[in-house]
């Protein structure tokens, strides 16, 4: 009975998260930008939080619903799991250290190019075309798409 307890809380605290968010949402632009979409800035915070009070109204329901008896649930995620966690997040953390004065470009590429050999477990040239194709996507979608300059450390 804890658990659901817990679980209603919790989805109602991420609820009314959700709902500041979209409160917040509503003083960005609405409309058409610069760069003739049909989004502006308020478009993706907007529809994500419509998504967060979905997916946690969702849950927040379930936990009215009869409980169904399975396996008992594991006490922890083995420790290869909790490493990769680790891993990745220290990576991530890293990139973030480096932006300022490598830039975005460089940083996210290397960032995505030591997730693909560390943790995926790819070959070299494999993790540099996945990492050329990802930045190039990320950064055509926010330099050229919404028209959002991304950090260029030195090179500025």
């Amino acid at each position: 009975m804890k658990s659901r307890m817990a679980e209603r809380i919790f989805s109602l605290l991420l609820i009314a998260l959700a709902v500041s968010a979209y409160w917040q949402s509503l003083s960005l632009l609405q409309g058409g930008t610069r760069t003739g979409l049909f989004t502006g800035p308020a478009f993706f915070p907007q529809w994500l939080s419509i998504l967060l009070i979905v997916c946690c109204a969702i849950i927040f329901g379930k936990t009215f619903l009869p409980e169904k008896q399975g396996p008992a649930p594991r006490e922890a995620p083995p420790p290869k799991a909790e490493r990769k966690v680790f891993t990745f997040l220290g990576m991530v953390g890293l990139a973030f250290a480096v932006t300022a004065f490598l830039g975005w470009l460089p940083a996210q590429f290397l960032l995505v190019l030591a997730i693909e050999i560390g943790l995926e477990k790819r070959k070299w040239p494999v993790a540099a075309l996945i990492s050329i194709v990802a930045v190039a996507v990320v950064y055509g979608v926010f330099e050229f798409g919404l028209g959002v300059r991304f950090p260029r450390g030195i090179w500025d």
